[in-house]
């Protein structure tokens, strides 16, 4: 069996609204509270040094909410599905059980208006005819359905983003053991000037991000002026989250088909082992010892995350491993100083960003595409790395 997730826009009523404003907030006030508590019992021990002073486990945390919904203050907690409330305490007890393994680090308080979200961990009921969707404590949800829901519904999580609430439907499938429709090879080189370069000589690029990313930029700096709590504040806030929303989808959209389109066409792809984040550190230095050329690694460090190279390997493997296909990661090493031809290794060959001439036979191509032909020729040999 495998998981997948179909995620819909929800259109909620203005009272269904304002109901999961409520849960979402709910669920935030659960997972501050119990936090607030464990934080004491954790400066408690280490002011103390008493071994006997312990944080909650789960179950414990549990028998505590059921007390606090029953309190005067507190019994508006009722209101709000009781396993989404319990869902907020298992995410507080992993982030701590994270923090103690040395794996993230310390839990921290969450922000109104950041994240909101409430899981159902009881599967909700789907009329994928009618276009609805039945929650707890809501009633039935109208949905905007763009495709079909294959598989057993396990889970729901409902999130809001800008203005929009979302609901991503966990399901469970039976894994594909048909052999992949395709059995051509390919490989691929990513880089800055061109998004994707496949060894068949294709070039892949980004749409052009340019307008959304300065309108994102310009409302992040109308919004720095204006004054804390005013309404002006609220209304730049919101219209920064659309653009950044639009930004984040069109990047996605594009992400999808990409990897979609190649998964669906190649069974076997040869990517480098390219470490992303070494790749992204600044170059400032120290105050002893200042780095060199930082403008310059600055501006690359940005062409490099707007490429998302990280995101498209990741969905491109998570595709490929449903159509029973395999992404094969190689060495980078003087894969573009390399000649296809006579194998000459040799960084004098690669001229310039997009010409390579070998030294050794002369044989001319696309920078790129001779990097890609290399990768796709060290996949087929092993040679990964």
């Amino acid at each position: 069996m495998s998981y997948k997730a179909f995620r819909f826009r929800l259109s909620p009523t203005k009272e269904q609204s304002k109901q999961l404003l409520q849960f979402a907030g709910s669920c935030r006030y659960i997972f501050n509270h119990f936090l607030a508590i464990q934080k004491d019992l954790y400066q408690q021990r280490k002011e103390t040094n008493n071994p006997e002073i312990r944080l909650l486990s789960y179950p414990q945390t549990s028998a505590l909410l059921t007390q606090l919904k029953r309190e005067e203050a507190t019994n508006w907690l009722t209101n709000t599905p009781n396993h989404s409330l319990q869902q907020s305490l298992m995410d507080l007890d992993r982030a701590f059980k994270g923090w103690l393994t040395k794996k993230t680090g310390f839990p921290k308080f969450k922000k109104k208006g950041q994240h909101d979200s409430i899981r159902f961990p009881v599967p909700p009921v789907v009329d994928q005819s009618n276009k609805t969707i039945k929650l707890p404590k809501l009633g039935l949800v109208k949905y905007r359905k763009s495709r079909e829901i294959l598989g057993t519904i396990r889970s729901a999580t409902v999130s809001k983003e800008g203005q929009h609430w979302f609901i991503s439907i966990l399901v469970e499938q039976f894994e594909n053991l048909d052999p992949h429709p395709s059995q051509i090879p390919i490989g691929i080189d990513v880089g800055v000037t061109h998004f994707l370069t496949l060894s068949t000589g294709e070039h892949i690029d980004l749409p052009n991000l340019d307008r959304l990313i300065h309108r994102v930029t310009s409302l992040q700096q109308r919004l720095s002026h204006k004054k804390k709590g005013s309404n002006n504040r609220k209304k730049a806030r919101q219209r920064l989250s659309t653009a950044h929303r639009k930004l984040r989808h069109v990047r996605q959209d594009f992400l999808h088909k990409t990897s979609t389109r190649l998964a669906k066409n190649h069974s076997y792809i040869v990517m480098e082992d390219l470490k992303v984040s070494n790749m992204m550190r600044s170059a400032k230095g120290t105050v002893d010892k200042p780095g060199r050329n930082v403008k310059a690694k600055s501006g690359l460090n940005r062409s490099i995350a707007k490429q998302a190279w990280s995101t498209f390997r990741n969905l491109l493997t998570h595709k490929l491993n449903n159509l029973n296909g395999e992404l094969r990661l190689v060495d980078p090493r003087h894969t573009s100083q390399t000649c296809t031809q006579c194998l000459t290794t040799d960084k004098r060959n690669r001229k310039s960003q997009s010409k390579f001439k070998c030294i050794s036979c002369g044989h001319t191509a696309n920078a790129d595409h001779n990097a890609a032909t290399n990768i796709l020729r060290l996949g087929i040999l092993g040679s990964v790395a």
